[in-house]
């Protein structure tokens, strides 16, 4: 019987943590905030600190899957001589030193306080969340893609399509388009010219910039080891919003807002087309067809800079870098306390 009751409670505990997995990589936030509150209620019954102690071992496998996906990206920079393209080592440290004590001395503090005490407090926690939530769909939605139905229209309008003799339509597209977030208007690739990107301001941020992140990875480590949820979907915009960069993102999305006031149906009109080139013209005549128009370039968007994480990529791998050993002292100072 023990054994059946056992094995029933394994299986609950894993389809409990695949369905908020599931639901943290849908939404954009840590699992944590699904798993915990279900956990304290039938049939699991969980305590909060068991509840939030046993969530911290799944927030730090995320964490270190996260992090493996990102190495193994192929899409990814791979130059690793440059680190710096690829994160801020200093902030990484930085975010990883505070929050790791913070981590600690939060997990301590939990483990003294009464069940109903933590709950409450989880409760304002989770209803900050939901503003957050609301404050970065905002601004991705501000400083984002924000399709437009004029570029759209003439993306369509100025595809290289040419019709063969028996009627049949074919469409040629230049070759070595980048995928992914640099896709542009009306879901065409764009060459890797054509997709803006960050100028670094700093390789590696400088000493006296630094207590910005030391201050997010306290309150980081607060989140981890008191509730048990891990921070990043928080503190990637956070430093993304306070970042030096923030400037580049801010001016790509009103240079856009601008461009996409200006258009119009005359502009679309009267806008000389690109001539096509020799491989599109060559693959026209052996088809024995006419050219009725050719793709010319697309206009960049914010998404290139500002993902749908509120964040851009560098620092998203920033904190998820530098999340990985306040997780894993978050988890072991709740294993310690059994």
């Amino acid at each position: 019987m023990a054994a059946l009751l056992g094995r029933r409670a394994a299986l609950t505990a894993t389809g409990v943590g695949v369905a908020a997995g599931c639901m943290g990589t849908y939404f954009e936030m840590s699992h944590g905030v699904f798993c915990i509150p279900v956990l304290t209620l039938p049939p699991m019954m969980l305590t909060q600190q068991v509840a939030t102690g046993s969530t911290l071992f799944g927030v730090a496998a995320r964490q270190l899957l996260s992090v493996g996906l990102y190495a193994v990206d192929p899409s990814g920079p791979t130059d690793w001589d440059n680190i710096h393209n690829v994160f801020d080592v200093t902030a990484a440290a930085a975010l990883a030193g505070s929050g790791t004590i913070s981590a600690l001395g939060s997990a301590a503090v939990s483990a003294q306080l009464a069940q109903r005490g933590i709950k409450r407090l989880n409760g304002l926690l989770l209803i900050g969340i939901a503003v957050f939530s609301q404050w970065r769909e905002n601004t991705v939605k501000e400083f984002g893609h924000k399709p437009d139905t004029d570029w759209e229209e003439l993306a369509e309008e100025m595809s290289t399509v040419v019709v063969t003799d028996e009627g049949r339509t074919r469409v040629f597209q230049e070759e070595g388009p980048v995928m992914g977030p640099s896709m542009g208007p009306g879901g065409l690739p764009r060459t890797e010219a054509e997709v803006p990107k960050l100028e670094i301001q700093y390789e590696s941020t400088p000493i006296h910039m630094l207590p910005r992140f030391i201050a997010l990875g306290c309150l980081s480590g607060v989140v981890l080891g008191f509730f048990g949820i891990g921070p990043v979907f928080m503190l990637a915009p956070l430093v993304t919003r306070t970042s030096p960069e923030w400037e580049q993102i801010a001016a790509l999305a009103k240079d856009r807002e601008q461009s996409s006031a200006s258009s119009s149906s005359s502009w679309r009109q009267f806008m000389p087309l690109p001539l096509p080139s020799p491989r599109q013209e060559a693959a026209a005549r052996d088809d024995q067809g006419t050219v009725a128009s050719v793709a010319g370039p697309v206009p960049s968007s914010g998404a290139d800079l500002l993902g749908p994480t509120g964040s851009d990529e560098r620092t998203r791998r920033t904190c998820q870098i530098a999340m990985v050993p306040p997780c894993l002292a978050a988890a072991w100072r709740h294993w310690s306390f059994g």
